[in-house]
């Protein structure tokens, strides 16, 4: 596809940059893969009329960099510090795909990308963490929980989803704690249910817990 692109016109290397990093910073919070997130930066640069501009894509940073003309140029950007929903992980994944393959899309690219964070939730607080209730529940079920386990997944779904919406904005650094506060409660109440009524709501510990997966080990 590439090779389509050999006579595009030429889009100012600094635009090219800009639109690179904002691009590339997205789609590491949206969980690509580094060698994805490269593949793209490189397909928009060549889409651009910039075949020599490169990218160095790491988990936590991005360096794309210029030395088609008189004046090297560059741009590092850090990246992993946020994470988006799966509605604006779509929306990103649309942009991306319009970058790889439109000529001359660099300054549009850049545009939608800093739309994204801003885009409004298409459910409410209250159907969010219904959803992530009836999730566990079905989770609950593939793993063979019993009807009780099926009962206490779907109830710490709920819970569980409250807490993350309670905590969503809270900075990086205290997620952490959040999640592993969440784990150990999880963990103690199925653990005394199983101990006092039901050995089967076992797998009721596991489904709750899947919902703090990011989307791709998911």
């Amino acid at each position: 596809p590439r090779a389509a692109f050999e006579n595009a016109e030429v889009v100012p290397a600094p635009v090219v940059l800009d639109s690179m990093a904002v691009m590339g910073t997205a789609m590491i919070d949206s969980g690509y893969p580094v060698g994805l997130v490269r593949d793209a930066l490189e397909d928009l640069a060549v889409a651009s009329g910039r075949p020599m501009v490169e990218a160095v894509v790491f988990p936590t940073s991005i360096l794309v960099s210029s030395a088609d003309s008189a004046v090297a140029q560059t741009r590092a950007v850090s990246a992993g510090d946020s994470s988006y929903l799966l509605y604006q992980v779509d929306m990103v994944d649309r942009i991306v795909g319009v970058a790889r393959t439109r000529p001359r899309a660099a300054e549009w690219v850049r545009r939608r990308i800093q739309g994204v964070a801003a885009l409004p939730t298409p459910f409410t607080r209250p159907q969010r963490i219904g959803a992530y209730g009836v999730l566990s529940a079905a989770l609950s079920v593939l793993l063979g929980a019993s009807s009780w386990g099926v009962l206490v997944a779907g109830l710490l779904g709920l819970a569980v989803g409250a807490v993350l919406l309670l905590t969503e904005r809270l900075p990086s650094s205290s997620q952490a704690l959040v999640i592993v506060s969440v784990s150990v409660g999880v963990a103690l109440v199925v653990l005394l249910i199983a101990h006092a009524l039901d050995p089967g709501v076992l797998p009721a510990m596991i489904a709750p817990l899947v919902i703090l997966l990011p989307g791709g080990l998911l």
